[in-house]
């Protein structure tokens, strides 16, 4: 159990409730400024992060517009493309008509492809010699 303390001496009583008051501010202080010290290197800290997440934001929102213009510019191009009547290619048609030729016209022409066949035969073998 506690005892009441004596109050025989009462001025160093005093001073050590004094000294230790004192003790106990200056303690009490000093944490108090090196609280605020750090508190002023994170605010320091934390300003640097906003300057810079600021300028990433400005550089990215710049960028976004460029890509938005880009877009638009795109769209608009493509719907114009979609727009333009598409392009007919003309396939041209051939009519077939019955030529006839005569059996003479027939034996002539025979004979006109025998005769070019013989010239190719004696132009190889000419060459070849």
């Amino acid at each position: 159990m506690l005892q009441p303390i004596s109050l025989a001496r009462p001025k160093l009583v005093l001073k050590t409730l004094a000294l230790l008051t004192a003790f106990s501010l200056f303690f009490y202080l000093h944490h108090l400024r090196s609280e605020v010290k750090w508190l002023k290197s994170e605010l320091a800290r934390t300003n640097e992060e906003l300057y810079s997440c600021q300028q990433t934001n400005v550089e990215l929102t710049k960028e976004l517009k460029l890509q938005t213009q880009k877009y638009k510019r795109k769209v608009a191009h493509l719907l114009k493309l979609a727009n333009k009547p598409p392009k007919v290619i003309k396939i041209p048609q051939i009519i077939e008509k019955k030529i006839y030729v005569t059996p003479k016209e027939c034996k002539q022409m025979a004979l006109m492809i025998d005769e070019f066949i013989q010239k190719q035969k004696k132009e190889q073998k000419e060459c070849e010699k």
